[in-house]
């Protein structure tokens, strides 16, 4: 995710004519990597694992819609990936998932961040979230509402 970023930065620096501070990189950052313009988030999900089979239920808003999706895989993602794949017609494979911590003990934040492609379209993205399961489900549903996004879908 770094040469995303630091590729992110340089545009900026390049269409702007300038140097930029922490405050601004960050900024970048979020604005490339973030959440999507639309509001669409996780509103609920459940997790279940039978003989190493993990099948998620999850239940997402868009705008005041709800939407379930339902999936099976080898972990929680493979299963979002999976539910997500049927329910819009699309091929996601996640390409690098990387997570790590902001904070300390009880007031930490799990930051997920997912390079991913949806039908040969590259999305980088994160998300942060105390859960680390709805931190990486989450970072997942961003990069796709990017995608539905480009797509006129949302």
């Amino acid at each position: 995710m770094q040469i995303e970023a630091s590729q992110a930065v340089q545009k900026y620096t390049e269409e702007h004519e300038c140097e930029v501070d922490a405050e601004t990189i960050l900024a970048i950052f979020i604005d490339n990597f973030g959440p999507s313009k639309n509001k669409i988030e996780i509103n609920d999900y459940e997790i279940s694992n039978h003989q190493g089979d993990e099948s998620i239920a999850v239940t997402i808003a868009i705008d005041d819609t709800t939407h379930h999706i339902k999936g099976a895989g080898s972990g929680a993602l493979d299963a979002f990936c999976n539910g997500l794949n049927q329910y819009l017609d699309t091929d996601i494979d996640i390409k690098k998932y990387e997570q790590s911590s902001a904070g300390k003990h009880k007031n930490a934040q799990a930051i997920a961040m997912i390079s991913m492609t949806i039908d040969s379209e590259k999305y980088t993205c994160y998300h942060s979230d105390p859960d680390t399961i709805k931190a990486s489900l989450s970072a997942l549903l961003i990069g796709t509402a990017k995608y539905l996004e480009s797509k006129k879908h949302l």
